[in-house]
């Protein structure tokens, strides 16, 4: 989930809002959902992908990625060298890899920015929203 309206390529607006549960008990509101288009750096080199169902929940400061949520579309999640490193996995293919970052994960990927937003309110530059996402995107 992100707080970045401008960075969906495909955007559900919801009729109402439903609530989300994260990791400490705290509720929000997810506004919609869609699509992110992202870049994962696996094996040396940027390779697109497709982040689907993303929701969107406005004012949210960081991005959380929920493992529960890949693993249920099919995505293992594995977690290496003594917890230093994570990867994703689909069809025993690697799609993504991470880093430990504090008590969280950090995950290798961008976002590609679509070149025509659905909705956006935000005069940020792109490569501010890049570092941000590649950044904050910790689990």
């Amino acid at each position: 989930m992100t707080g970045r309206q401008e960075w969906f390529s495909v955007f559900e607006k919801f009729e109402n809002t439903v609530k989300i549960e994260i990791g400490d008990g705290t509720l929000m509101d997810a506004c919609g959902k869609g699509k992110i288009e992202v870049e994962t750096f696996v094996d040396s080199k940027w390779v697109a992908c497709t982040m689907n169902d993303v929701l969107y929940v406005a004012g949210m400061k960081r991005n959380l990625f929920s493992i529960r949520a890949v693993a249920k579309k099919g995505i293992d999640f594995c977690i290496l060298k003594e917890g230093k490193n994570c990867m994703f996995l689909q069809n025993q293919k690697i799609i993504a890899r991470g880093s430990a970052f504090g008590n969280l994960y950090k995950v290798d990927m961008r976002v590609s920015i679509p070149s025509v937003c659905n909705l956006s309110n935000r005069a940020e530059s792109n490569a501010d929203t890049l570092q941000l996402w590649h950044e904050r995107l910790c689990h």
